[in-house]
């Protein structure tokens, strides 16, 4: 199986150095923030009538919950765009996927599919359903998987110096030239520290519409000027993203980011919830927490920026169950593979759980770059996961 690690060429140094940087900084900057009561529940079918254990389980959250989340992966050859030389072959397999899509829907009770959210690049489809829209699902052979979108929070730590930063700035590699995407939950970019860094924005939030849009102007997407900034400050961690942007670019005089040269893509993610969602974390209403199609959503948008922008690294503060093997049924996988294949790293910390034996998704895809915590005495923090499928070790604890 592929490792996971992001190989890039010679003439992409600076860009390398950038990346690596930056993941440094994520688990400087932030630890996942895991319930164990708030399962990811990615229900492969294979074969197609087999319920196994997790579609049971969705299966068993759909008799009390008339309105389950879910993320629907599709059964075509699907292959990552910057592996596909021939531009009539990609927009060929963009076709497929549209087709597909609409298929699936055509399929499906009218409620259904008119919410339904089709993304670009990947062969997914969000949906809202029922115990008997889930069941027209599962019988149906044209999806391979089926995965409950469960929303979640951040989480922050702390630090820089460890890292020898200035190390390498001294060398010339300070992000000049580079940019950073951040996909959280928004960034005041009217702070000294940040003035001048962004060239663009996007805000993805409340897409099932039961919760409440973050987006200035309460749209679900919205890609305008302005559409990046933080979500209210009122509500609990809205100002993670500005912490982490100012941590991997920002720019001082006296002291700065890790990639203090960078400029900055600022994608949020996030949805106002109250309780009982954020008591289940044990966190104050109101709260931001994020649905996987929404991240999803901000990883295509990142995608879709690759040419317009040198895109080092795209850096996401966020996290499911915790998984002992490669979870590649994850429907973020896709577009994680996509933007691998145009030399995009995608950087998430392996979680807080305190297990030595797995790393929480989504940084247990195989094609993610995970990172765990050390303490400053470069002693693995006792709370950071971890096992053979980690990546990268870096400071993230006294």
């Amino acid at each position: 199986m592929d490792s996971g690690v992001v190989k890039f060429t010679s003439q992409t140094w600076n860009k390398t150095l950038t990346s690596i940087l930056i993941t440094f900084c994520l688990i400087i900057i932030n630890s996942v923030f895991v319930s164990d009561h708030s399962p990811l529940f990615a229900a492969e079918i294979d074969p197609i009538n087999d319920i196994n254990k997790t579609t049971q389980q969705l299966l068993d959250k759909s008799k009390s919950n008339n309105s389950l989340h879910v993320i629907a992966t599709l059964n075509i050859d699907y292959k990552p765009e910057g592996k596909i030389k021939d531009p009539q072959q990609i927009m060929k397999q963009r076709g497929t996927i549209h087709s597909q899509q609409q298929n699936l829907l055509n399929d499906l009770p009218e409620k259904t599919s008119t919410s339904a959210k089709l993304f670009t690049y990947t062969p997914q489809v969000a949906l809202t359903v029922d115990e008997q829209t889930l069941k027209i699902l599962i019988d149906n052979p044209t999806i391979t998987s089926i995965q409950e979108d469960i929303p979640v929070p951040p989480l922050l730590a702390d630090s820089i110096p460890l890292i020898d930063a200035d190390t390498v700035w001294a060398s010339g590699y300070t992000g000049s030239g580079q940019t950073v995407a951040i996909l959280d939950t928004g960034v005041d970019y009217s702070h000294d520290f940040l003035i001048g860094k962004m060239v663009s924005e996007a805000c993805y939030s409340n897409f099932y519409s039961s919760d409440t849009s973050v987006c200035p102007n309460g749209l679900t997407v919205d890609e305008t000027s302005g559409s990046g900034v933080n979500c209210d400050l009122g509500t609990y961690g809205c100002n993670h993203g500005t912490h982490v942007a100012g941590i991997a670019v920002g720019k001082g005089d006296t002291f700065s980011g890790v990639a203090k040269d960078a400029n900055l893509i600022a994608i949020q993610v996030f949805t106002q919830f109250t309780d009982p969602s954020c008591a289940s974390y044990s966190l104050s209403s109101p709260c931001a927490l994020t649905y996987t199609s929404d991240q999803i959503l901000g990883l295509e948008r990142v995608y879709e920026l690759r040419s317009t922008y040198n895109i080092a690294s795209v850096n996401m503060s966020i996290g499911g169950s915790v998984y002992g093997d490669y979870c590649d049924t994850d429907a973020r996988k896709s577009i994680i593979d996509t933007l691998r294949s145009v030399e995009i790293a995608t950087v998430i910390a392996s979680g807080n759980n305190g297990s030595s034996t797995g790393i929480s998704s989504p940084a247990c895809i195989s094609s993610a770059i995970s990172v765990g915590s050390t303490t400053k005495a470069d002693a693995i923090s006792s709370f950071s996961n971890s096992n053979s499928m980690l990546d990268l070790l870096a400071p993230g604890s006294s």
